[in-house]
């Protein structure tokens, strides 16, 4: 009886410290929040007093001269609004890539506290065994660590998208990669005088680029990839040169093979 005892006291204390593991692990991770919408984004303003290497320098000053000709239609107008356009793809890029960045560290540590999770529960099981403990609370403990480390793995699937992060992250940055290629042209255009473009538009050039790396535009080229082994954007198809379409197809198709391997 009094093994009985010591044993449940030891699997109170054992549980409770894989319980605030967890939670300390969990804490840790920030990769759960996407990157800013540049609608929202605090670090954007309409001058910059960075003076390190700041990927928000040449957007804010291009975002300066644009919002002050916001209702101009003159040709001077439109060319700050292309120039707005090309570093906002630039600063969308940049903000995705640090995004994954932030998952690959979050998902190693994770991955880290799940083992040690799972191996506190083999020996604390065996610590049990040696004192006698009863089924009931041998199938307790079990339970417990079983519904932690199912935790881990919701977390996980939830906010890290894929166990491989590197090949999601190769998947989304081809879409973004074909949607540049479509602006970049449109810039082109303005550039030659053969277009014009309202601060309007660019703006909203810049919002659709970035769903792609927010968590829904995410989970869609995954579905896709998944399901059909294309990942382009519906927007694409219609609206991104031949050459450029089949190029970003066909490295999502590679990357829908990965994917689909896993």
């Amino acid at each position: 009886m009094k093994n009985i005892v010591q044993s449940k006291r030891y699997t109170k204390v054992l549980i409770s410290g894989v319980a605030l593991l967890v939670l300390l692990a969990l804490s840790a991770c920030k990769s759960i929040k996407p990157p800013d919408s540049l609608v929202n984004d605090t670090d954007i303003k309409l001058e910059s007093g960075s003076k390190k290497l700041d990927p928000y320098l040449g957007f804010n000053k291009a975002y300066t001269l644009a919002a002050a000709s916001a209702a101009d239609r003159t040709l001077d107008a439109s060319l700050r609004q292309a120039d707005l356009l090309a570093e906002g793809m630039a600063l969308v890029k940049a903000n995705c890539s640090s995004y994954f960045t932030r998952l690959g560290n979050d998902g190693q540590h994770l991955g880290f506290v799940r083992k040690e999770t799972s191996l506190l529960g083999a020996a604390t099981a065996a610590v049990m065994g040696l004192y006698d403990a009863t089924t009931k609370v041998l199938s307790a403990t079990a339970s417990a660590f079983g519904f932690t480390t199912a935790s881990m793995d919701n977390f996980s699937d939830t906010y890290l998208f894929s166990p491989d992060i590197k090949s999601v992250q190769e998947l989304v940055m081809s879409a973004l990669d074909a949607k540049q290629v479509e602006g970049s042209g449109l810039v082109d255009q303005v550039q030659q005088h053969r277009k014009t473009l309202t601060y309007t538009e660019a703006n909203q050039f810049l919002l659709e680029m970035e769903s792609t790396c927010q968590p829904h535009g995410i989970r869609s080229l995954i579905n896709q990839a998944v399901n059909t082994q294309r990942a382009v954007p519906a927007y694409l198809v219609a609206s991104a040169p031949a050459s450029s379409s089949s190029s970003a197809m066909g490295s999502s198709r590679s990357q829908a093979i990965k994917l689909e391997n896993k």
